[in-house]
């Protein structure tokens, strides 16, 4: 009897503008237990992402954290997925932003293993149509999705949960559904503990995988009851190793290559349940729905998640007509890209637009990239009229070299950015 392939696996992103206290507690209690454990178990395989926020925080803190990747996936012991680098929420960006935070990203990782990624990990499975083809254009053949948001969306699975293939302009893009293990429940068990649930649940399945966000590993550990997240990851990991037969561990890449996949299907848009959960409370997740394009009604719900996205749209439209300095635009772009983050859009797993530090880099970030974009000597000061927030109504933009106003609708005084301050 052929045994059910498993592919494991987590995620990992961090807010731009964290402190390194919640970083290094992140590390410590997440992210080197799970690659310590595993690099004691050769034969147990793993897909992971990091985002690029995580990467310059662990080769600045803790290369060794990466030479032991490194190591890892030369021996093709794990899988590194690309993505966004700030991990944004794909839907709310313009199609050139989704570009260049996948190619940031794949450079990256080219660059530190020496081999592009090929497949893409979308941050809160923030999906809209316009993905295939800009996935297939960067190298990424396959990304995964939720089997839990994928039956809320219609999607019948009778009995196996085989990836299926989607298309858009005729780019193909084959779409692995996933068990998260870190949402709908306060709870987060073991790899091994919920792999009997759902093999039990899915009896035909040639192929499960396991996702997890790294985020939730110190919630997988309090609710074990054993003495540290290393002993609870050498634990699965033993079980995985000694029920091989019926349970092997692949890679994405190593399954799509000898696996076959689904039929043909279509959808306009996905989300994790946090994200939607965010936007109408316990409701939709009782009701296993989810509301259309459920990224921008995200980064609409409250006024200061609104105010920066239309801060961010506007600072793109500025990127649009930049000419001739070519670092100038890099440099403004990456700034822009960095505003991107997801986390600051909305509440996240760390708190996200809560959080005074991680509001504040998204802005200072969007600041830095509208001053850059002001050519010296080109720019003029005046007055602009222009939609800002998209309600059908132009708003008048007052800016001059040091200072950038939208005038409010009422007599009181409107703020202003100051363009005058030093990036620390």
């Amino acid at each position: 009897m052929q045994g059910t392939k498993v592919i494991l696996g987590t995620y990992n992103s961090m807010p731009e503008g964290c402190s390194d206290s919640t970083f290094e507690s992140t590390y410590q209690r997440s992210w080197r237990p799970f690659l310590s454990s595993l690099n004691k178990f050769h034969n147990v395989n793993a897909v992971l992402f990091y985002s690029g926020t995580v990467y310059k925080w662990i080769e600045e803190n803790h290369p060794e954290f990466l030479l032991l990747l490194v190591e890892m996936h030369n021996r093709k012991q794990v899988e590194i997925l690309g993505g966004g680098f700030f991990s944004p929420l794909f839907e709310t960006l313009q199609v050139s932003d989704k570009i260049g935070q996948i190619e940031m990203l794949t450079t990256y990782i080219r660059r530190t293993f020496g081999k592009r990624p090929s497949g893409g990990w979308l941050y809160e499975y923030s999906w809209d149509t316009t993905l295939p083809p800009v996935f297939r254009n960067a190298g990424f053949g396959y990304t995964f999705l939720p089997v839990s948001r994928l039956e809320a969306l219609g999607f019948s699975f009778q009995g196996d949960v085989n990836p299926f293939i989607t298309e858009e302009q005729r780019k193909t893009l084959t779409i692995i559904p996933c068990f998260d293990l870190g949402q709908g429940s306060s709870t987060v068990r073991p790899f091994e503990d919920s792999l009997e649930v759902y093999s039990r649940s899915y009896p035909e399945a040639s192929l499960l995988a396991l996702m997890l966000d790294g985020n939730s590993i110190s919630r997988m550990w309090e609710s074990s009851g054993l003495e540290s997240p290393d002993v609870l990851f050498e634990k699965s990991f033993a079980w995985f190793q000694k029920n091989c037969l019926d349970f092997e561990t692949i890679s994405a890449q190593t399954y799509l290559k000898n696996g076959k996949t689904g039929p043909l299907r279509y959808f306009s848009y996905c989300a994790s349940d946090r994200l939607a959960k965010s936007i109408e409370g316990e409701r939709i997740i009782a009701r296993q729905d989810i509301p259309s394009a459920p990224g921008k009604q995200v980064v609409s719900a409250t006024k200061t998640s609104k105010r920066l996205y239309d801060k961010m749209c506007y600072i793109h439209s500025l990127m649009t007509v930049l000419r001739g300095d070519k670092a100038r635009k890099k440099s403004a772009q990456e700034d822009l890209w960095s505003a991107q983050s997801g986390d600051a859009y909305w509440q996240g797993t760390y708190g996200g637009i809560r959080r005074p530090e991680v509001r504040i880099q998204a802005y200072r970030a969007l600041i830095e990239s509208e001053r850059t974009t002001r050519v010296q000597g080109n720019f003029m000061h005046g007055i602009v009229m222009d939609d800002i927030d998209c309600d059908g109504t132009k708003e008048i933009l007052y800016q001059t070299a040091v200072f950038h106003r939208k005038p409010s609708r009422t007599r009181s005084a409107a703020p202003g950015d100051s363009m005058k301050f030093s990036r620390t």
